[in-house]
């Protein structure tokens, strides 16, 4: 990989069976500073068994320029501020789902799904 806000310089040679051409002009590029992700796009939350729930998502658009390295969801009681979560969950880069429990009956709470980078 590229190192971010770093300047290469490339040259391209065409090179054939009669030898090689002359270097064309140099190209100059820099690259970026990464940025953390954009946020997971898709949720959805299934309660496929009594206080338990099942989010899946999908990667979000944006990268920020690195590997997506894990999802943070955090699920709260709503309309509940200055609590901690009900429920914190992390999950691998790789995953697009959760599985959470200890949920309460007859609760309602909020889904949040975070995608995180190195950035």
């Amino acid at each position: 990989g590229l190192l971010a806000s770093t300047t290469y310089r490339a040259r391209v040679i065409a090179v054939s069976a009669a030898g090689a051409s002359r270097a064309s002009t140099e190209a100059n590029a820099t690259t970026s500073e990464p940025v953390p992700p954009s946020a997971p796009t898709s949720l959805t939350v299934n309660f496929d068994e009594p206080y338990a729930a099942r989010l899946n998502w999908s990667a979000p658009d944006d990268r920020g320029g690195l590997p997506i390295t894990g999802y943070s969801i955090s699920v709260d009681l709503l309309g509940v501020d200055g609590i901690a979560p009900a429920v914190a969950v992390t999950v691998n880069g790789s995953e697009l789902f959760a599985l959470t429990s200890g949920l309460l009956g007859s609760t309602t709470y909020t889904f949040e799904v975070m995608a995180e980078n190195l950035a």
